[in-house]
């Protein structure tokens, strides 16, 4: 009992001991130091920041510091000497990891750029995904997904409106005369049922015929019964082709009541005719207006050429003694092997001429040289060239002018 007493005073004198040294006295001892980051690749101070380190620390460790925003050591790593309170820290740039391109976003229903935004990608990327990509607000892509490419640091992205629309289509019907008048497209919510009678363009010269208010959308039409205003008269256009000799159509039209003629820019021709000449104010004529047209002519494409070789023999001039057949984008080499019969009468073939233009035989010559002689284009034409001879002296005193009527090349007479 007499030993616990002991220990136990021992203990407690301990206690009192330890309680009596500041608490200070148990802290590590430490100094403050400066780090001095230095760009050694522009030769200029970054920055100065302090460091806490051990009171009897000699270096720092490249490991625990702390690096400037935007830059890297400059090659050292391992310790680095403490000197006089500072530690010198070579430092550079950082090498991106990134770049910036900028977003392209054109509206390709209203050709019109809808705006240009920056975006962050990998240095070496040559392409943006368009799942990366955020579209400007009512906006959708339109079609092309996927990856996009980056063009001189540009991304065009196609896009288009979202449609938050539905278009339908307004059946204008004149209930007095029992005939259409036009039908009309009109943009409406894409949850819409009906359209208001008051939303309503009307064609010039009609009014509503009595129904007003909300009119039913029925798989995208809607009918709209009117009729000519009370200012106005029904007159019938009588549509008739010229060339054909016929009514092509009778289509009414409204017009005002005092009107004695019909301007044929207020007019609308049925599809695929034109006027046939006249053009201005058009009688009415006990309420008829007679419209002068005829089918528009679509120009054809020259696509193939027949080349015929006029055949001459002895001054008699036959039909055709060959021909040759040139598409699109095809030479032809011109004829140089025929009349060789006449080469043992003292001529020989020089070449081939239309009008004023002469080709030598053998000559290589292109679809649109033959193109540029054909008078009547339609896909299929032809041209006829005629045979050049020059006169040959067989006793070899050397080429003569041309006799027997057919051509010497020099004097541009043809046979």
């Amino acid at each position: 009992m007499e030993k616990i007493k002991k220990k136990l005073s021992f203990f407690m004198a301990m206690v009192m001991i330890f309680a009596m040294i500041p608490f200070s006295a148990f802290a590590a001892e430490t100094k403050t130091i400066t780090l001095n980051f230095f760009d050694e690749v522009n030769n200029v101070q970054v920055e100065e920041s302090t460091m806490e380190v051990a009171k009897d620390a000699t270096h720092v460790n490249a490991s625990v510091i702390t690096l400037p925003k935007g830059y890297e050591l400059n090659g050292v790593t391992g310790d680095l000497p403490i000197n006089d309170g500072y530690v010198y820290v070579g430092v550079k740039p950082a090498e991106p990891t990134t770049k910036t391109v900028l977003l392209n976003f054109y509206d390709e229903v209203n050709k019109v750029q809808v705006a240009e935004i920056p975006m962050e990608v990998d240095k070496n990327a040559t392409h943006v995904n368009t799942s990366a990509i955020a579209l400007p607000e009512g906006y959708e892509l339109n079609g092309v997904t996927g990856d996009l490419a980056i063009n001189d640091g540009y991304v065009y992205v196609g896009v288009k409106p979202v449609k938050a629309t539905k278009t339908v289509i307004l059946n204008f019907y004149d209930e007095v005369n029992k005939v259409q008048v036009a039908e009309v497209p009109m943009e409406v919510a894409k949850d819409a049922i009906h359209v208001n009678t008051s939303k309503i363009t009307l064609p010039e010269g009609y009014e509503l015929n009595g129904v007003t208010g909300d009119l039913q959308i029925n798989d995208g039409w809607v009918y709209v019964g009117v009729k000519p205003a009370e200012n106005t008269k029904t007159i019938w256009l009588n549509f008739y082709d010229e060339l054909a000799g016929k009514t092509v159509a009778e289509v009414p039209m409204v017009v005002d009541k005092d009107a004695t003629h019909v301007n044929t820019s207020k007019i609308t021709l049925p599809e695929g005719y034109e006027f046939s000449g006249w053009v201005g104010d058009l009688r009415i004529n006990d309420g008829w207006v007679y419209v002068g047209v005829k089918p528009i002519e679509t120009p054809r494409e020259l696509e193939t050429i027949t080349v015929k070789y006029m055949e001459d023999k002895s001054e008699n001039r036959k039909e055709v003694a060959q021909s040759i057949k040139v598409k699109k984008d095809e030479n032809a080499v011109l004829q140089s092997s025929v009349y060789k019969e006449f080469e043992k009468s003292g001529y020989k073939l020089s070449g081939w001429k239309i009008g004023d233009k002469f080709f030598k035989a053998g000559q290589k010559v292109t679809f649109s040289e033959l193109a540029a002689l054909v008078e009547d284009v339609k896909a299929d034409a032809e041209i006829v060239l005629h045979p050049v001879f020059d006169k040959v002296d067989n006793s070899g005193s050397g080429s003569s002018g041309a006799s027997d009527g057919r051509t010497n090349v020099n004097t541009g007479v043809n046979c």
